[in-house]
């Protein structure tokens, strides 16, 4: 190993030798002709960057070449420019608008693993950016549901088992369909992915499988989120929330040089508190308390021009008391808002830490990156009420005192690709490992009141469960424009994936001790994929994209720890997407229009299921269906008054089983269902947002008005297998209206403004519990920005 990696730094030490030249400009502002200083200039799929000066110029170095340079400042819409480098020295200038004037040139990083312009993407992807986020007041991932066409966040009462659903494709198990990435780390499974955001720089959601690129389990799509990385302009931010329920939030965020051109830092830091939105009726408490917090540091150490080292760490906590809010019933929920009755108040405990180092190289022959990535979850489940009434039924825990119940998850991604410049042909290829243990020792207890259904009650069923995942992957992917017109890309990726899992079953009967039902026994198995990409790209114009793309998605099966033969393992799920598009910037780029069609095939559908006969406490997995998906989709950027700006997104879809075996509760047998409606799929989704700002001058100094209003609207969907569960379409009003003067803002902002009433999830194991969505929510945010 040693050797491979010397040999791998002398080969890129070989690369970097060629003659660079000077690149020059001036960055000023096009209403006034002032200089910018502070501006970030930087050469997109490179490390070559720098700072406008006091004087708004700028200085780079590049060998010959044609490149992309992009220019980013906090106050004006970003820009991207093309120049080529023709073995002299060369001058490029930019005349920045501000963003009450302008739309951003949207450059995104997860479409393929480098910087290109969004418009040059053969499939459809949203990017919010650092302005957009905050506007939106997006504090967790349940916000992000339906502001992109055909994206649903699925929310079933735990915070940390957040699933999405892209074109209707979401999961109904515990690997997700959508895979979630933060700052190039995979976030691996739905409990890994905590749901709160902060310090967050871009979102981007990329629909349709992305398994060339991203691996396993990325079948609907990717949620790519990038925190504020650190670089060489000091920046500080603080905010506090107050709200209604009893609701504080803090939030702080710190970065600049250490060492100027040489070493970084960013360091931030969230806590946030608020009573539970529940009632229980059993003794009157709140219920679903919340509080969690943490931080985040990252240094980055730039070794020379082409080497840079970026370590990074985080920490988070989450506590929640009275887990799971769910009614006995829909009928319920709707006619008793957001009451529960539980005589068992569940509490949850979820501690993470993450840490990754990542080393990247940027030449002239070549760019090279590799990610190290250690992930470690201590989740605790105590005493939660799952039968949801008064009784001393059913409680469940997940953890036990003695016994681990830590999972940990080491990843390593290498990738090289082609170096800035790279015009006609571009590639990148590499490589992905990964090491998983995730025990899960869980104790079902049955209660006094149970008796009458199990005359061994009170007792426990104790479960004693390990897993071990370990995984590799080889990936690469070619882009060649054989024109100027017409591009062309292709890629696939290898996967293989070997589980196992332990696990033992003891009984407890009142005060004796434990006796071995189940003994220990290991079963293993392994799965293995390839997942084909192929597209091309049709440029009618410098700014319109007419796309056709074909994709294979793919999520791994596994095991179940149970003892029924019939629930033991399930299948990979797999999918044939198609997607034609068109993208295309209108008005002098002050209009941006996205129309995109697809169709999917899809097989081994999994789903999770109670076992019949485990009075709904076993849940299991099966790969019990096939289906197909069908829509299209509509997204718009519109810059319609210099001050106003609206944002639209549509879709609409058709999901349906065109064969799932579910298991019949009552007769414990199964049945076929033929063309029903795919769990979790609204029918359409509809997103407008409009935002409005107008500086006004009061003594040689601005104060902007903001005003930012977002309505949703989610159609029609089911909750159950024979879709006899439904919500049907409903809308949320989202509003936000403040100040900000010399870096102080003052915002009131309202979610669900109009308390609107809807399920937010009913599970789809044959339960009639359910669980409303949140209610009018509203606060007032006091913010600070150096910049």
């Amino acid at each position: 190993m040693k050797n491979v990696f010397i040999f791998i730094l002398c080969l890129l030490c070989v690369f970097a030798s060629a003659q660079d030249f000077k690149i020059t400009g001036s960055i000023t502002d096009s209403q006034n002709g002032n200089a910018i200083s502070g501006a970030i200039v930087s050469v997109l799929n490179s490390q070559l960057g720098t700072v406008s000066d006091t004087d708004g110029t700028y200085t780079l170095y590049a060998s010959s070449g044609k490149y992309e340079v992009g220019v980013s400042h906090v106050s004006y819409a970003s820009q991207k420019m093309d120049i080529m480098v023709e073995g002299s020295d060369s001058s490029l200038d930019f005349q920045l608008v501000t963003h009450v004037f302008a739309l951003n040139e949207v450059i995104v990083t997860g479409a393929v693993k480098q910087e290109i312009p969004l418009l040059k993407v053969p499939f459809s992807i949203t990017q919010l950016n650092e302005l957009e986020t905050k506007s939106l007041r997006l504090w967790n991932v349940c916000d992000m549901s339906a502001l992109s066409a055909n994206v649903h966040a699925v929310n079933a009462g735990a915070a940390e088992g957040i699933n999405f659903s892209i074109r209707g494709i979401g999961a109904l198990n515990f690997d997700p369909s959508v895979v979630t990435y933060i700052d190039g780390v995979n976030q691996f499974d739905i409990y890994n992915n905590l749901d709160f955001l902060h310090n967050i720089a871009s979102i981007e959601i990329l629909k349709g499988p992305q398994g060339t690129l991203f691996g396993r389990n990325a079948m609907g799509g990717v949620i790519n989120i990038t925190s504020k990385q650190p670089d060489n302009v000091l920046r500080a931010e603080a905010e506090s929330t107050f709200g209604n329920f009893n609701l504080q939030r803090y939030n702080v965020f710190l970065g600049g040089p250490i060492i100027k051109d040489k070493l970084f830092f960013t360091l931030g830091g969230l806590f946030a508190d608020r009573d539970g939105y529940f009632t229980n009726t059993f003794d009157g408490s709140n219920f679903d308390d919340t509080r969690n917090g943490g931080g985040t540091l990252s240094l980055k150490y730039q070794v020379s021009d082409n080497w840079s080292l970026t370590l990074m760490g985080k920490r988070y906590e989450r506590r929640i008391d009275g887990y799971l809010p769910f009614a006995a019933n829909d009928s319920l929920a709707f006619a008793n808002p957001f009451e529960t009755q539980q005589d068992a108040v569940g509490k949850t405990k979820n501690n993470q830490n993450q840490a990754a180092l990542t080393a990247r190289y940027t030449g002239n022959k070549l760019n090279f990156t590799t990610v190290f990535a250690y992930q470690d979850r201590d989740y605790v489940l105590e005493n939660v009420d799952v039968d949801f009434t008064a009784a001393d039924f059913n409680t469940y825990s997940l953890g036990m005192r003695g016994i681990s119940n830590n999972s940990h998850v080491l990843t390593n991604e290498l990738t090289f690709s082609n170096p800035a410049g790279s015009e006609q042909f571009k590639w990148i290829a590499g490589s992905y490992a990964f090491w998983q243990d995730a025990p899960a020792n869980d104790i079902i207890r049955s209660g006094e009141d149970a008796v009458i259904i199990d005359p061994t009650a009170p007792n426990q069923i104790i479960g004693l469960r390990d897993g071990t995942n370990r995984g590799i992957a080889l990936f690469g992917q070619i882009t060649y424009r054989p024109t100027e017109k017409i591009e062309l890309s292709g890629g696939i990726r290898y996967d293989y994936e070997k589980r196992e899992l332990t696990s033992q079953t003891d009984f407890a009967q009142g005060d004796n001790p434990p006796i071995t039902i189940t003994p220990e026994q290991t079963r293993e198995t392994d799965f293995s994929a390839f997942s084909p990409r192929v597209s091309i790209s049709w440029f009618a114009s410098e700014n319109i994209n007419l796309y056709a793309s074909y994709t294979r998605g793919y999520r791994v099966g596994g095991i179940n720890p149970t003892d029924n033969p019939d629930f033991i393992g399930y299948d990979p799920e797999t999918s044939d997407n198609f997607e034609v598009g068109v993208k295309k910037d209108l008005v002098d780029k002050k209009l941006h229009l996205g129309l995109s069609t697809f169709y999917i095939n899809r097989a081994n559908i999994q789903s999770g299921v109670f076992e019949p006969g485990s009075n709904g406490l076993r849940f299991a997995t099966l790969s019990n269906g096939n289906g197909r998906n069908i829509g299209f989709e509509i997204n718009t950027g519109y810059l319609l008054l210099k001050r106003l700006r609206l944002r639209y997104d549509f879709g609409y879809l058709e999901a349906k089983y065109t064969r799932l075996e579910a298991p019949d509760y009552t007769t414990g047998d199964n049945r076929t269902l033929k063309n029903k409606t795919v769990i979790q799929s609204p029918e359409f989704t509809s997103n407008l947002a409009v935002s409005y700002a107008h500086p006004f001058e009061v003594r040689s100094q601005y104060l902007t008005i903001n005003a930012y209003a977002q309505l949703t609207t989610i159609g029609e969907q089911f909750f159950d297998f024979d879709n006899e569960i439904s919500q049907s379409a409903y809308t949320l009003l989202n509003t936000r209206i403040g100040a900000l003067m010399k870096g102080i803002g003052l915002y009131f902002w309202a979610q669900n403004l109009t308390d609107e009433r809807y399920l937010a999830f009913v599970p789809f194991t044959g339960s009639a519990v359910s669980l409303l969505g949140n209610p009018r929510t509203y606060g007032l945010s006091m913010s600070y920005n150096l910049n």
